[in-house]
């Protein structure tokens, strides 16, 4: 397994020890690493501020820098295809770098279509689909390498009501899809059977802040920075299905990689984990897992001093109530019990697990049961 470490540069891992990975190779990086693609002996890494570097990892002991490219900006992702690495740099947008000689990679053509900083690219076909937080993702014409064209833009909202649903984060291209990292608002499923006119398909939400999202057949293995690993049944895309999750020492999950039968998983300080890939989708009939019967709403909202969440479940069951900052944190457990089927309330009083007041601002309140998480979001104002 190849690791990325801020200090100490690209780590091998030889995940075939027991009981813990042991380090075998190291390639110090002068940049910020952020994220690396590999094909075949090769290593593509997105190094921050230090450009594209392209490694040779033929022999994992002993990973050797090839060959570099340094193009103006912050470079935080890359995806590759045939003969090019298609670059997201974070003050520069896309940038197309053709690595046919690896040890000498030239800039081609590039485009920054968004205000907002480019965060993840994914290539698929004629196209590249770049993430830039609040703005949204763009779909770019890439059969040019020289003059890349922007021919889609999706924003993370609700269109009726023009309600901002989340920023993208990471993406992935599978097929007629697009799954985005939407941070603090879970999964996000984009339709890009058309790339001009791209749609929203379904919403996954998790616990936490979503890094990264990775496909293996119709089973989703997701990075969440509050909640570990966690693991979706996408066989009926337009409603995804909560299979379970697995925790760290942190619960910071920042990036997750399948290897074999294995799930090799970043946890922020609590290091580099591997986990057995034994997730299967749940032989209980759907109907029998109990179900959110309607949305969660909050009101009034906003609200001051105390707002009321109502929800209603298909049949009696377990459910949790939480509050969580808007950075994804914790604040209150409103409630952890039996639920009776039907219409369901409870109240908060604008304060945490040890009674203190909360400054105004947005929060999050999330209804969790053993098969789905429903989220909504309410301000405090004071």
């Amino acid at each position: 397994a190849y690791v990325l470490d801020n200090l100490h540069g690209l780590r091998v891992f030889d995940i075939t020890t027991t009981p813990a990975a042991t380090i075998v190779g190291n390639l110090g990086l002068s940049g910020d690493s952020r994220q690396l693609e590999i094909v075949g002996s090769l290593a593509y890494l997105a190094d921050g501020g230090g450009g594209l570097k392209v490694v040779d990892i033929s022999i994992p002991s002993s990973p050797g820098l090839l060959g570099s490219v340094a193009p103006f900006g912050n470079q935080v992702d890359v995806a590759l295809q045939g003969s090019f690495a298609y670059v997201a740099a974070e003050d520069r947008g896309l940038q197309i770098i053709d690595v046919t000689n690896s040890a000498l990679p030239t800039e081609r053509g590039s485009l920054d279509p968004s205000y907002y900083s480019a965060i993840a690219v994914d290539v698929q076909g004629d196209h590249a689909y770049l993430a830039c937080g609040f703005d949204g993702v763009y779909a770019i014409d890439i059969t040019d390498p020289d003059a890349p064209l922007q021919v889609g833009h999706f924003v993370l909202e609700d269109d009726p009501t023009g309600v901002h649903l989340g920023d993208a984060g990471n993406v992935h291209a599978a097929g007629d899809h697009l799954f985005v990292s939407g941070y603090d608002d879970g999964v996000f499923v984009l339709d890009i059977t058309d790339p001009s006119a791209m749609s929203l398909v379904s919403t996954f939400v998790t616990p936490g802040y979503v890094f990264e999202v990775i496909l293996d057949g119709d089973l989703a293995y997701i990075a969440d920075y509050d909640g570990g690993l966690q693991i979706a049944d996408y066989s009926d895309i337009a409603n995804p299905r909560y299979l379970g999750c697995a925790d760290t020492p942190h619960k910071r999950a920042l990036d997750i990689a399948l290897v074999g039968n294995q799930v090799c998983l970043a946890d922020w300080e609590g290091g580099f984990h591997v986990l057995p890939q034994h997730c299967v989708p749940s032989d209980v009939p759907e109907e029998d897992l109990p179900a959110l019967a309607a949305p969660l709403t909050a009101y009034p909202n906003p609200f001051n001093p105390q707002t009321t969440f109502s929800f209603s479940l298909e049949k009696a069951a377990m459910a949790r109530i939480t509050v969580f900052s808007a950075d994804g944190r914790p604040v209150r457990t409103i409630a952890d019990r039996p639920f009776a089927a039907g219409p369901n309330t409870c109240s908060w009083d604008g304060r945490d697990d040890r009674g203190r007041g909360r400054p105004s601002g947005a929060y999050l309140v999330r209804v969790e049961t053993a098969s789905e998480i429903r989220q909504s979001k309410v301000m405090l104002l004071k």
